[in-house]
Formats: C-alpha cells, structure tokens, sequence
C-alpha cells in the first residue's frame, strides 16, 4: 500500500502471507500460518526517486534495501 502524504514523499507498508509456497513463506518463522509485514519510504526530488524498505528474512533477520532512480 503507498500513501502520499506530500508532492515527493510517500510511506509504504506491505504484508506477505506465508504458507503459500512462495519467496519468503515461513522462512525460519517457524510459523507457517503467520505473515510479516514490510515498511519503506520514498523520496522524490529533481528527476530522482530515493527508495528505503524494510522486510523480514527469516533466520537472516531483516533485509534492508536503498535503490536510487534517475530519470535522463
């Protein structure tokens, strides 16, 4: 889900249910039935677009990801 909250910024949440046999589905949660949620937010500012998010990973813990975008 994205919310805008501003021209440039925005908060994003996300939720994966486990158990259906895809990335992430019970991956050392040792609860199949559970889900986990994922948060991020982005920035955009002069053709660029700065992405930050935070996921769950199982037994590595948390996956975090930075992405920068520009447009030519």
């Amino acid at each position: 889900m994205n919310y805008n909250l501003m021209p440039g910024f925005a908060l994003r949440t996300g939720y994966m249910m486990n158990g259906t046999g895809g990335w992430g589905s019970g991956l050392g949660t040792g609860n199949k039935g559970a889900g986990e949620f994922s948060a991020g937010v982005g920035l955009s500012f002069f053709n660029t677009g700065l992405d930050y998010s935070m996921s769950p990973f199982g037994e590595l813990s948390n996956a975090q990801k930075l992405s920068v975008k520009k447009k030519f």
